[in-house]
């Protein structure tokens, strides 16, 4: 074993050792000619950043005092006499491979704030400790044992159990007070609050593990006040060499810029720049992200020469004229993924793909064979695939040729059935017995670069070529859940923070607004905030089902986008929009509109969704909800979590929309009830009676009602001056509907038409009637003047009495 050497206590200006004779390791050498003088001890007073009493070691924070122990007991000490105990769990420890857990016999703080921990068995982890303001920063520098460890706590702080915990931070709060034990490097994992042990009690722990490098590795310790805390945690970031960018000169979590929605622009070309434009302008929008269409190919991130003419030449032209127009841009991409035509991939697979299961061939195949023989049952292999986008996929590599088979048999005759030859460009060719059988695994539809090899960096440095070229603003990294193989999920934590460290060291501007689909604890530092959805179909229950996190976002300090939310289905109405709009107001969250600009001049409701768009954004940086409001607009816990469409439709109840809008002078927020749409089929007569339900009193009740289908040039009209009959009141509209257009009856607003070749709403100067009921059960009757030649389907709007003024 080697001993360590030191000749003094240590050098580094913070504050200084009270007993210079515990500074020294026993293993050591010391000048003792330098020990004894007042002098030399008010000179380490001024110079180190530990305290030393008796063998105890203590840092001052400022706010609170870390101590600990000779054998590594730490206390937490607050400014206000407050102190957390740590009864006799120790800072550190470490885990053999047959589970035998190692504690310290002996702390030492040695010189250059080296601390030094001897274990038990006679291991020995040396540690630099960084002081900073309201933080410490253990540097694990080097670790040498004899016996084969498989984890070390690099730090863990036992902390109140009836703290607050935020998990992805490990962070707790209590009493204005706020204890954070972070991640400084990607192999440092969060290991859960609890010690597990008998008796149990919180504790928030750090730990690395083998496979990925016990050492080095480094753990921040923040401690301050609640409000103090975000600015104490950019200096630690700068201090431990974490990413930390700051979005217009402010730390990326609270910037102004992460507040406001972007325009997720797909299948975009240099050509269609002007159009791209004026949506993006009518929305207020201050950032677009482009699709990954952008590039030919994830891989070597070429720029894609069909939309943009110039390649990366044109790119840049395209960003910089959005810049000249006060509108920043970024791209999009899926970190992780190589696509089937790229050259890492065909005529010849790179061998550092991502492989799965693998088992030799039992005999020599002709280039032709369709059933692929294994001498063994070849377990591991996907059996089947339920979900091509989520699953690993039918891949097998063998040599420089990728097959797909349809089936695997794990009874003699082992093997692969229906297999094709040949794939992905590949050449389809013999192979001799005991050639080696890859499953070449897929996630998302692509495959994947090894992140344990070097390919990982060569992706990262063809991304970064065009990033940095184009001074990209802001990236997005999607697709980070699914790395590797899949029974390397547990380690999910680790790959997507390395993944996502390849590529931000490439990036030129470390101040970026990054942005993800998932993130890790290290991850944390890096991103500006978390997407929660991609929205599609029913956009409210799909923000519903996937809102249980947001309050977890908050907790854990990281910005909430409330998702991207698609505009390419023509069904979707613009109150779909507004109620996530709504719900941007009530988590004080961006979001994003996705669409193309083919898509955004076929959609009925294009300039209504963006004219809503730049009004919620502009009033909720504005602050002046109030949160009584937004606290009303909250998602009610009971519509958490995925559901069937029988189980949505029976808890509509605790769905609140609110619409804003203007009443006697007064902008505020009416409460709307939008009810199931109904289905009506093309009829020989021109009435159609279904249910109404109202359960709020006196609700003025208007309809919407759509022709299925998509306009096309010289169809007839399908449906002539719709009417609803409720109670004897009949509510008119003059309305002639074609396919695919929609006619909208509001009380007291003027009636309106929408669709194709309409570019926008048609507004009747006619205003609807306001038409009030009381609580109960009615038949209403669609009618037209004539019998309708297309489906259709219909609803009722009703408006409460609920109405909020905005201050």
């Amino acid at each position: 074993m080697t001993q360590v050497q030191i000749s003094t206590c240590c050098h580094t200006k913070v504050s200084g050792c009270s007993k210079v004779q515990s500074c020294f390791a026993k293993g050591g050498f010391v000048k003792k000619s330098l020990c004894f003088t007042t002098a030399f001890v008010v000179l380490l007073t001024a110079a180190c950043n530990c305290v030393l009493a008796g063998d105890s070691i203590s840092w001052s924070l400022g706010g609170a005092t870390v101590s600990m122990t000779g054998q590594g007991i730490p206390t937490v000490t607050f400014a206000d006499g407050t102190a957390w105990p740590g009864g006799d769990l120790p800072a550190f420890q470490l885990e053999l491979t047959d589970g035998t857990v190692l504690l310290p016999a002996k702390v030492e703080c040695q010189e250059e704030n080296q601390l030094v921990v001897t274990y038990s068995d006679g291991s020995i982890a040396e540690y630099k400790v960084t002081l900073g303001d309201s933080f410490l920063l253990f540097h694990l520098q080097k670790l040498e044992s004899q016996q084969d460890i498989s984890k070390a706590v690099v730090l863990q702080i036992p902390v109140p159990a009836e703290a607050e915990y935020a998990p992805l931070i490990n962070t707790i709060e209590t009493d204005e007070k706020i204890v954070s034990v972070m991640p400084a490097t990607v192999n440092v994992h969060v290991r859960g609050r609890t010690t597990g042990g008998t008796p149990e009690f919180p504790v928030l722990a750090l730990d690395t593990v083998a496979r990925h490098g016990l050492a080095p590795a480094t753990a921040a310790l923040v401690i301050s006040t609640t409000s103090d805390w975000e600015r104490v945690v950019p200096l630690m970031e700068e201090a431990a060499g974490l990413p930390s960018p700051k979005l217009g000169g402010v730390w990326n979590k609270i910037s102004p810029e992460i507040r406001q929605s972007y325009f997720f622009l797909t299948y975009f070309k240099e050509s269609q720049f002007d159009d791209a434009l004026a949506l993006a302008e009518r929305g207020g929008f201050k950032m677009i992200l482009l699709l990954c269409t952008w590039a030919k190919s994830h891989g070597h991130y070429e720029v894609n020469t069909e939309y943009y003419p110039d390649g990366v030449a044109s790119l840049k032209r395209v960003m910089n004229k959005f810049r000249d127009h006060g509108i920043k841009s970024g791209l999009h991409f899926l970190g992780a993924s190589i696509d089937v035509n790229d050259s890492w991939l065909t005529p010849v697979p790179d061998k550092r793909l991502v492989k799965g299961a693998q088992i030799p061939l039992a005999q020599e195949i002709t280039v032709d064979a369709d059933f692929i023989p294994t001498a063994t049952a070849p377990t591991g292999f996907p059996t089947e695939e339920t979900n091509p986008y989520m699953d690993a996929g039918r891949t097998l590599w063998i040599d420089d040729e990728l097959i797909l088979y349809e089936s695997v048999s794990l009874e003699e005759p082992y093997g692969f059935s229906g297999c094709r030859r040949g794939q992905y460009g590949t050449a389809a060719s013999p192979h001799t017995a005991q050639t080696p059988i890859d499953h070449l695994v897929r996630a998302y539809g692509y495959f994947m670069h090894d992140l344990n090899s070097s390919l990982s960096g060569e992706v990262a440095d063809a991304l970064a070529r065009t990033a940095n070229e184009v001074d990209a603003q802001m990236i997005y990294f999607d697709g980070s859940e699914l790395l590797q193989r899949p029974e390397d999920a547990d380690d999910w934590w680790y790959y997507s923070a390395l993944l996502q460290k390849t590529f931000a060291d490439r990036i030129t501007n470390k101040d970026i607004l990054y942005q993800g689909s998932s993130t890790t604890p290290w991850a944390w530092h890096l991103m500006a905030r978390n997407a929660s959805a991609d929205g599609h179909d029913d956009l409210r229950a799909y923000l519903e089902e996937r809102s249980g996190s947001f309050d977890y976002f908050k907790l854990n300090h990281l910005p909430l986008d409330i998702g991207w939310y698609y505009a390419y289905d023509k069904r979707a109405t613009p109150d779909m929009y507004e109620y996530i709009l709504n719900k941007t107001i009530a988590y004080d969250s961006s979001m994003s509109l996705q669409m193309s600009v083919d898509a955004a001049h076929a959609h009925p409701f294009t300039g209504e969704i963006l004219d809503m768009i730049k009004q919620y954004d502009e009033l909720r940086v504005s602050g002046v909800v109030s949160q009584e409001m937004r606290d009303r607009m909250r998602i009610d816990p009971v519509l958490f979590h995925k559901k069937t469409e029988e189980e949505r439709n029976a808890l509509l109840d605790y769905r609140r929309d609110f619409h804003l809008t203007e009443k006697a002078g007064q902008r505020g927020f009416q409460r709307i009830i939008y009810d199931l749409w109904q289905d009506v089929p093309a009829s020989n007569t021109n009435e159609f009676a279904f249910e109404l339900v109202v359960k709020t009193p006196n609700t003025a009740i208007g309809f919407d009602v759509q022709v299925n289908g998509d306009y096309e040039a010289g169809q007839g009209p399908a449906l002539t001056r719709p009417s609803l009959e409720v109670e004897g009141n009949l509510l008119e509209s003059e309305a002639i509907l074609s396919s695919g257009q929609y006619a909208f009856y509001r009380p007291g607003e003027p009636l309106a038409q929408f669709g194709l070749p309409l570019t926008g709403g048609s507004y009747s100067n006619v205003v609807g009637n306001v038409t009030v009921l009381p609580e109960g059960t009615y038949t209403v009757t669609l009618r037209a003047a004539e019998p309708w030649s297309s489906s259709l389907r219909v609803r009722t709007v009703q408006y409460t009495e609920e109405f909020y003024p905005i201050p």
